[in-house]
């Protein structure tokens, strides 16, 4: 059985409202002989830079994926779990495991979507830190992903 392609892939989405899951997913790539049925496993961890999610934030931190008999592809699908905490973007990155291979395929940007009202229990005075912040809430939305999986120079 030919190993995987294992092409980094990059999935940015909002987290969901609280107690919402989010579907982050992912497609493992195969080439050559397709005839037979192969396993293999993912898992969760911290990315190289940036804030990290906790394990709180999924509904499962590992799993199992297959290829079916003559199957070139597989899926992972990282369900995220909303909440109504103000927090930072947050990251993660999807690792790989099949005999003889070990790799991170995929990369996660989780962008915060909860509101933050100035002067409310628990939330910060200038959660952008730029007076961005109205009673109504932000006047703003910045997404930032510095993550360029292909080497295209961000485009």
């Amino acid at each position: 059985v030919v190993p995987p392609l294992l092409a980094p892939q990059a999935q940015v989405h909002t987290e969901g409202g609280d107690g919402q899951q989010t579907a982050f997913t992912f497609t493992v790539r195969r080439f050559g002989d397709l005839s037979e049925a192969a396993d293999g496993t993912w898992s969760l961890g911290a990315p190289s830079a940036g804030a990290s999610a906790s394990g709180a934030d999924f509904a499962a931190t590992s799993g199992a994926f297959s290829f079916a008999a003559g199957a070139a592809t597989a899926r992972i699908t990282v369900a995220v779990i909303g909440d109504s905490v103000t927090e930072q973007t947050e990251g993660f990155e999807v690792l790989v495991a099949m005999p003889g291979i070990a790799a991170v395929i995929g990369r996660g940007v989780i962008i915060n979507d909860d509101l933050a009202i100035p002067g409310a229990a628990g939330a910060e005075a200038d959660p952008y830190g730029d007076a961005s912040a109205s009673p109504a809430g932000p006047t703003r939305v910045d997404v930032i992903c510095d993550y360029d999986p292909y080497g295209w120079g961000g485009l």
